[in-house]
C-alpha cells in the first residue's frame, strides 16, 4: 500500500484502539498482524480476536499471559516495566512499520529488542520507517519527519518514552494525517501552470468563435 493508505489505515485503528481504551479501561493485549482485518466494503481496520484482554487494573494479577512476538511490547515479554495502553501503542506502531517497509522493526525483532538479554545487541538497530520504504512519491519532509516520529516515537522499548496519553498519540496521526492531505496539494508553481493553460485554451475558443 501506498504511504498515505497506510497512514489512513493506522490512523483509524490508533482512533479505534484509543477509544476502547477510554470506554472500557482494558488493554487488548495482543495486536498482530493476525489480529486485524481489513473489510472488503468500507476498507477499513477491525481489530478482532480480545482473548488477551484484561482490565488495565488487573495487570500486575495475571498468572498467564498471550501475546505475539514481535509486535509485543518489551514490558509485556520481559516484565521490566509496568503494562498499560501504551503496550497496545508499541503493537499499533509495529503494524504500522510493517505495511510501509515491509519488514518488522528493530531487524525483525520488534519488542524482544528491548528484553534484557537482547538489548545490548540490539541497541542502534532501529531503522527510520522513511529509510526503509521503497518509493516515497511526493512525501514533503514535513510529511516525513511526522511519519517517523509517529512510528518511532510509539515503537520506543520502554514506555516511558512513547506517547504519554492516548491524546498526544492521537494528535500525532491526525497531524501527519493532515500533513498528506496538504501534500496531495499542486505546488504554486503548478497552479500557475495549469491557470496558463486554463488561459489560452478560453482565448484560443473565443478566436475560433
Amino acid at each position: 500500500p501506498s504511504v498515505s493508505e497506510v497512514v489512513r489505515l493506522v490512523r483509524g485503528l490508533v482512533h479505534g484502539v484509543s477509544h476502547y481504551h477510554r470506554r472500557t479501561n482494558i488493554i487488548h493485549g495482543d495486536i498482530s498482524s493476525a489480529n486485524i482485518v481489513i473489510s472488503s466494503g468500507t476498507k477499513n481496520v477491525v481489530l478482532i480476536d480480545f482473548g488477551a484482554a484484561w482490565p488495565i487494573e488487573r495487570a500486575a494479577l495475571r498468572e498467564t499471559d498471550a501475546y505475539t512476538p514481535p509486535y509485543a511490547a518489551a514490558e509485556r515479554i520481559a516484565k521490566h516495566a509496568s503494562e498499560d495502553f501504551r503496550s497496545d501503542m508499541f503493537s499499533v506502531s509495529a503494524i504500522a512499520y510493517e505495511l510501509l517497509t515491509q519488514k518488522l522493526p528493530y531487524d525483525g525483532l520488534g519488542g524482544q529488542a528491548g528484553t534484557p538479554n537482547l538489548a545490548a545487541k540490539t541497541a542502534g538497530s532501529y531503522r527510520d520507517p522513511s529509510t526503509e520504504i521503497l518509493s516515497r512519491g511526493r512525501l514533503t519532509k514535513e510529511t516525513i519527519h511526522l511519519l517517523d516520529e509517529c512510528v518511532g516515537r510509539g515503537l520506543k522499548l520502554h514506555p516511558d518514552e512513547r506517547f504519554a496519553t492516548s491524546t498526544e498519540w492521537l494528535a500525532a496521526w491526525d497531524e501527519l494525517h493532515l500533513s498528506l492531505k496538504k501534500g496531495s496539494r499542486l505546488s504554486r508553481v503548478e497552479e500557475l501552470f495549469l491557470t496558463g493553460i486554463d488561459s489560452l485554451v478560453s482565448l484560443f475558443s473565443r478566436k475560433k468563435a
